[in-house]
């Protein structure tokens, strides 16, 4: 009681901000550090423990193969690459689906999966570095099984005569394709890995795109992810109800057993203003913000969810933005690697952990919107808006 007689108010507020600080710290930080230390996770021990036939990857010595999907890629776009649809691998071996899988982050992952053994359903567009991808990916992994499905996320519209199908008309192509190469794995359980990673950024003043063009961007950023995670939960769902899973482990305790993964790939830029890439930074907030409330909804199917937040990559997303002083500093002082990114990712999964920031840039920045406000932070920047390189270069453009 003495002791608190001898420190005068001002001083206790600043021990307590003091406190407060330091305990946000260290909150934020050492979770950092503990999954930093943490190995890749073995995905097949954690989400396919159940398949009976599952072997480990060097006994399943396979003659290099690719799986199309109709409407995809021709065969004579993969040289020799034809036709095949492989009965026992759908069956009793372990899928994963990449978007975004052609070059970048995407194709980081796809390679990492794939070293674990485990089979490969790659989306990205239809142009030459889906096919370049899928032969890089048969040379470095021959037991590895892939199909490709070559489409455009950012088109929601419904392919013709969808509704006889089956399909509600606002099922987009994108998605019909992307069923009609994953039915038989669904049905069969064996596609338990998604990670949403497609996106593309746009850069302006928000008024100089059209609509459209903005709509396209929505659809490929978020939109998509949120129709593919229905489609699967969707899925896996009956085949739990017809199979019998149940997640209780083996010894009948109420732990909930790992089932399936759904990672999506958001950016550092879901958490600060993001002028002149307004879309883009909404976008990702939607994206995070989906994720983290999905973890809740899905845990007793014992699905994981990760979205992870990397800072600037070297990847084809800033190849048509301008040269802007910023990204060349990014790029020259905390660029990460795809590969990187890939493997931090690897490492976060079924880790207990549901929001991951990679890199320094994500790190400060998110760190920072634990201590300052964000909105105070926007309002700040609005007086100084003439002075940023964006706004001066988009400004010339009427």
């Amino acid at each position: 009681m003495s002791l608190l007689n001898h420190i005068s108010l001002p001083h206790l507020l600043i021990y307590f901000i003091l406190f407060c600080f330091i305990l946000l710290s260290l909150t934020y930080w050492l979770p950092l550090l503990y999954l930093s230390c943490l190995p890749v996770q073995d995905l097949r021990a954690r989400y396919y423990a159940d398949l009976r036939h599952s072997l480990p990857p060097q006994r399943r010595p396979r003659r290099r193969r690719n799986s199309l999907s109709p409407g995809s890629i021709s065969p004579n776009r993969l040289h020799d690459a034809h036709d095949v649809h492989d009965a026992q691998a759908a069956a009793t071996e372990p899928w994963a689906l990449i978007t975004g899988a052609s070059s970048g982050i995407g194709l980081a992952l796809a390679r990492q999966v794939a070293a674990q053994g485990i089979h490969l359903v790659l989306v990205a567009r239809d142009d030459a570095l889906l096919p370049e991808a899928v032969q890089s990916l048969r040379a470095q992994h021959p037991a590895v099984l892939v199909r490709a499905v070559a489409v455009d996320l950012s088109d929601s519209r419904p392919a013709p005569g969808t509704d006889r199908t089956g399909h509600p008309p606002a099922y987009p192509e994108y998605l019909r394709r992307i069923a009609e190469a994953t039915d038989d794995l669904l049905h069969h359980g064996t596609l338990r890995l998604a990670f949403s990673n497609a996106g593309y950024l746009l850069m302006s003043f928000f008024r100089q795109r059209t609509l459209a063009e903005h709509l396209r961007n929505w659809e490929c950023n978020v939109t998509c992810a949120l129709r593919l995670s229905h489609h699967l939960i969707t899925k896996w769902h009956e085949y739990q109800k017809r199979t019998g899973w149940t997640g209780t482990t083996a010894s009948g305790r109420p732990a909930v057993r790992p089932f399936g993964l759904l990672v999506f790939t958001s950016s550092a830029s879901w958490f600060l203003p993001s002028p002149f890439a307004a879309l883009y930074g909404a976008a990702k907030a939607a994206l995070s913000a989906f994720a983290q409330s999905l973890a809740v909804e899905v845990r007793d199917q014992g699905i994981d969810v990760l979205v992870v937040q990397p800072s600037y990559t070297r990847t084809n997303l800033y190849q048509e933005a301008p040269k802007l002083a910023i990204l060349e500093f990014l790029d020259r002082y905390t660029a990460a690697t795809p590969e990187q990114v890939a493997r931090t990712i690897l490492r976060s999964v079924g880790r207990g952990v549901v929001s991951r920031e990679i890199g320094g840039y994500a790190y400060l920045t998110r760190w920072l919107g634990h201590v300052l406000d964000i909105g105070g932070l926007c309002a700040a920047m609005i007086p100084f808006r003439h002075h940023m390189a964006e706004y001066r270069l988009y400004a010339q453009a009427g």
